[in-house]
């Protein structure tokens, strides 16, 4: 984590999701990067969610902010298509994290299962649905790749040609790009 200023950047998100929860943390780091700041550079969204998670769950048995990756959002998409928690492949998605949390929190209260287990039923129901072992990847109903996974995989790919940071500025540019056009798109039925 060469990264000038990872530490201070980590600090802030940590205190921020303890003092204001996973979605405010989540818009935090959108803001700094949409600013230049490069918060948290080269750590996607199902990274984060898991660090958030982790966080809220040692310190906050209340307000648990559950993970939402790839195999959550493939269960969301074939069983509750009325709940975008597409976030793509970065952190650039605040509001849907939030509607995600926010369902995972109702659902708590309602089927009076912690959020964070009610997310491991999503995960066995995953795995028993395509009889295969969990990995990142996976799911049986999975949509096409979304922009911003397709952007976070070429962010890695620039990274390890060591053209990550002069691509960063271009990379940034088209991620704004990306989660405005998917603001404006209808939502899907």
């Amino acid at each position: 984590m060469a990264q000038p200023g990872f530490e201070e950047q980590l600090a802030d998100v940590t205190r921020i999701t303890l003092e204001q929860g996973g979605p405010a943390a989540l818009e935090h780091i959108r803001q700094q990067r949409k600013s230049g700041a490069g918060c948290l550079k080269h750590l996607g969204g199902a990274f984060g969610t898991k660090y958030l998670s982790f966080l809220t769950k040692a310190h906050r048995e209340s307000d648990i902010a559950p993970v939402l990756d790839s195999v959550v959002r493939a269960w969301f998409a074939e069983h509750v298509k009325d709940v975008d928690v597409r976030i793509g492949g970065g952190w650039t998605y605040p509001d849907r994290y939030r509607t995600y949390v926010t369902t995972m929190q109702a659902w708590d209260e309602e089927l009076k299962i912690p959020a964070d287990d009610v997310e491991r039923l999503i995960f066995l129901e995953q795995q028993d649905a395509t009889q295969e072992p969990w990995r990142e990847s996976w799911s049986s109903t999975a949509a096409d790749a979304e922009a911003g996974e397709l952007l976070e995989a070429l962010r890695l790919a620039l990274a390890d040609l060591g053209a990550g940071d002069d691509a960063e500025p271009h990379l940034q540019a088209l991620e704004d790009v990306i989660a405005e056009a998917e603001d404006r798109a209808p939502d899907e039925a």
